[in-house]
């Protein structure tokens, strides 16, 4: 899902996209892609994340792992 959301939305795709890419730095998301990205995220999964869930993660595995923990959180 991660993925398919980075290739639609923002063109990222094949090797560029792994857990250690960084939002910013590789990806070259600012804060309004961010925020895109995580409404995006909501809206394929229907998991709720918060606004700082997206905007202090600094990696793609970063947000991978707020994700799981959002489902955890669910699950409960």
């Amino acid at each position: 899902m991660f993925t398919d959301v980075l290739a639609e939305q923002f063109e990222i795709q094949g090797e560029q996209v792994h857990v250690r890419a960084r939002l910013v730095a590789d990806f070259d998301l600012d804060s309004l892609d961010r925020a895109a990205l995580g409404v995006e995220i909501e809206e394929k999964s229907g998991i709720a994340l918060e606004e700082e869930d997206v905007r202090d993660c600094e990696t793609l595995g970063d947000l991978i792992d707020r994700f799981a923990a959002r489902i955890a959180e669910r699950a409960r």
